[in-house]
């Protein structure tokens, strides 16, 4: 065992030095144009109280949701495939998402960032067990075109297909259009804003101030891809830095604002691991 020790070490390194190199890089390119953007107005007064997100009841390890969750799991994945790892929200991550919405019940759902449309329909189907809601999913391009990912990720038809088959057509709305067009332009108000496109540090930190001025009374603001003080939570994946780094400067400036993380789940999210990348901006 001792002598087998050195050699694993140096694999490791091998592996991993480079990664913790290239994300030192990154961190510092992403703080330096985080820098660059002026002090907004983060106005927490509409989210959801911190006392009020309770991780342990949401994600309790047993619930009686489960029986709901197979059955809508099971029908989404009938109609398409699971995509690869890293190219979309892992089927743990959203459990998570759909347990979110069936135990706070939210009506109305903003989500940036489609891509592969994996949340979506699992965010619609929460809506649609809850008896009501609506999610509008933006995203820069049109998803369900020829040039959307669904076609080199496997998928059997496009997004707004797949929602139609699973008889989700009447909860999910598909907008092709820059997030920051859509946030110019709207003036609609959400329950639930995900935010899963744009991961640089700035865009996530203008996102954040405009979802705070749409959001309902006690709704709520997700992240994707935070990962706590820069932590690595899955070993083969790069660290992705803005959403922390975003949430680290307006935390600094607006102290009433927290962050609960999710993980870790009590369910598996990737192989080998419960950790997930999502989390919820709390009201101190």
């Amino acid at each position: 065992m001792g002598v087998g020790m050195p050699s694993i070490t140096k694999t490791l390194a091998k592996r991993i030095l480079p990664q913790i190199a290239i994300e030192a890089v990154l961190r510092r390119r992403e703080k330096r144009a985080l820098d660059l953007v002026p002090d907004l107005d983060f106005e927490p007064s509409a989210l959801i109280a911190s006392t009020l997100f309770d991780h342990s009841v949401i994600f309790a390890a047993q619930s009686p949701l489960d029986s709901d969750w197979e059955a809508d799991h099971g029908a989404i994945v009938r109609q398409a495939t699971e995509g690869r790892i890293g190219s979309a929200v892992s089927a743990g991550d959203r459990r998570a998402l759909y347990r979110l919405v069936r135990h706070f019940q939210p009506k109305s759902v903003l989500e940036f960032g489609t891509h592969l449309g994996m949340s979506t329909y699992y965010l619609a189907q929460a809506l649609a067990r809850n008896g009501a809601g609506r999610i509008t999913t933006v995203d820069i391009i049109d998803v369900n075109g020829d040039g959307g990912a669904w076609r080199q990720a496997g998928l059997k038809m496009p997004p707004a297909e797949i929602a139609k088959a699973l008889g989700l057509s009447g909860h999910v709305e598909f907008v092709a259009e820059p997030s920051t067009e859509f946030m110019a332009g709207q003036q609609d108000t959400y329950d639930l804003i995900f935010l899963d496109g744009d991961h640089a540090a700035s865009a996530v930190y203008r996102e954040v101030a405009w979802a705070l001025g749409r959001l309902n009374p006690g709704g709520q603001i997700i992240l994707h891809d935070y990962f706590p003080n820069g932590t690595r939570l899955f070993p083969d994946l790069q660290v992705v830095q803005g959403p922390y780094l975003a949430f680290d400067r307006l935390s600094r400036e607006n102290p009433s604002i927290g962050i609960v993380p999710f993980s870790p789940l009590p369910w598996t999210t990737m192989p080998g691991t419960n950790n997930t990348s999502l989390a919820a901006l709390v009201r101190m």
